[in-house]
C-alpha cells in the first residue's frame, strides 16, 4: 500500500446496514419506530464516516539542510507557518518546553521560539557539531565525530568525553541511565550504546547508514537506515524484529533516504525522506507508517523545502 488508502473505511450506507441486524432484534423492546431509528443511525454513521475520512493534519518542525532553514508547518492554521535561516550543518531537534525548540548547528546550537521562530539563545564557536541534547541539569550535550562536550548556559565547556572506534556520527539520544545512544560505522554500520566514558557497551548491525537510534520502552531500539529506506526495530540481541517502510514494499512511494524520525504516541513512525544526493524534487519530504507498516500520511512541498533531514511532530 503506497499511499493513504481509505478503502477500509465503511461508507455511511454500509455501516447503516450492519446496524440493521441489531436494530431488528431491539425493535420489539423500544418505543421508537424502526424507521425513525434507521434514520437516526444513518445520520450518526454519515457524521462518523466524514470524521474518519477527514484529512490528517499535523503541526511539525523540520530542518532543511539544503537551504539551511528551520521550517515550522501548522496544517491546522497555515497562516502561522514560518521559516528562518539557520547555520550550515544543522540536524537535531528537541522540544525542551511547550514553547521552545533546541536545534543543533554545525557551529553549536540555538533555541528558537515555536510561535515565531525567533532565536532566544545560542552557543557558537564549535566545529562539526552533529547533535545537541538538553540535559536534566540544564546543560547541553554537543556531539561531534570525536567527542561529546557538555556546555553550560554561558557556553562554557564543563565536561568532554572522547569518542573512538567509529565514524559517521549523526544524532545522539541520552538514555535515562546517562548512557548515550548513537549510530556510526566501524567495519559496518551500527547502532551503539555508550557508557559515561564513551565506551560502547552494546551494539547491533544496521542494514544501511544510520542517522538516528531511539530506545523504546520495551528495551528495543529503533533506527533509520539511510538509502535502504527503512526504520528497523532491534532487540537486545541485535536481531531485527520489525521493519517499517522499504522500497520493495512501497515501490511507488518515491522513498529515497531515511534520516530523522519521530515516534508517535500511537506507535506510528514519522520519518524524514531526505532528498539529497541529487534527488531534490523527486519525492515526499516526510512520510508516516502505522505499526502494521501502512503508509498513512506524507508531506510534500518543494516550494517550501528542498531536503528535509529531520522532523519532529508537535501535535
Amino acid at each position: 500500500m503506497d499511499t493513504f488508502d481509505k478503502h477500509n473505511v465503511l461508507s455511511a450506507d454500509d455501516t447503516e446496514t450492519n446496524f440493521f441486524v441489531l436494530l431488528n432484534s431491539l425493535h420489539s423492546e423500544c418505543d421508537v419506530s424502526l424507521t425513525h431509528m434507521k434514520h437516526l443511525i444513518f445520520i450518526i454513521c454519515l457524521i462518523a464516516s466524514n470524521l474518519l475520512n477527514a484529512e490528517t493534519k499535523y503541526e511539525f518542525i523540520a530542518v532543511d539542510n539544503a537551504s539551511n532553514k528551520l521550517i515550522y508547518i501548522n496544517q491546522y492554521d497555515p497562516q502561522k507557518n514560518w521559516q528562518v535561516k539557520i547555520p550550515a550543518g544543522s540536524r537535531d531537534l528537541q522540544l525542551i518546553n511547550k514553547h521552545t525548540i533546541l536545534v543543533s548547528h554545525g557551529n553549536g546550537c540555538a533555541e528558537y521560539q515555536l510561535a515565531t521562530g525567533k532565536k532566544s539563545w545560542e552557543v557558537t564557536g564549535h566545529n562539526g557539531i552533529q547533535s545537541a541534547r538538553r540535559l536534566a541539569n540544564g546543560n547541553t550535550l554537543l556531539a561531534e565525530e570525536k567527542s561529546l562536550s557538555e556546555v553550560d548556559r554561558a557556553g562554557r565547556s564543563v565536561n568532554t568525553i572522547k569518542l573512538t572506534g567509529s565514524s559517521t556520527l549523526r544524532l545522539i539520544r541520552v538514555l535515562k541511565n546517562g548512557h548515550v545512544l548513537r549510530t556510526g560505522k566501524a567495519k559496518q554500520y551500527l547502532a551503539m550504546e555508550l557508557d559515561q566514558d564513551g565506551k560502547p557497551i552494546w551494539q547491533a548491525p544496521l542494514t544501511g547508514k544510520g542517522y538516528l537510534a531511539k530506545r523504546l520502552a520495551n528495551g528495543n531500539t529503533l533506527a533509520t537506515t539511510g538509502e535502504t529506506c527503512t526504520v528497523i526495530e532491534l532487540n537486545r540481541a541485535g536481531k531485527v524484529v520489525k521493519t517499517y517502510g522499504g522500497r520493495k514494499q512501497f515501490p511507488n512511494a518515491k522513498l529515497k533516504w531515511f534520516s530523522g524520525l519521530h515516534l508517535q504516541a500511537n506507535g506510528h513512525i514519522v520519518v524524514a525522506n531526505w532528498l539529497g544526493h541529487g534527488q531534490k524534487g523527486t519525492g515526499p519530504h516526510v512520510v508516516e507508517f502505522s505499526p502494521d507498516n501502512q503508509l498513512v500520511w506524507s508531506w510534500t512541498d518543494h516550494t517550501i523545502a528542498q531536503q528535509i533531514t529531520n522532523v519532529m511532530i508537535i501535535r
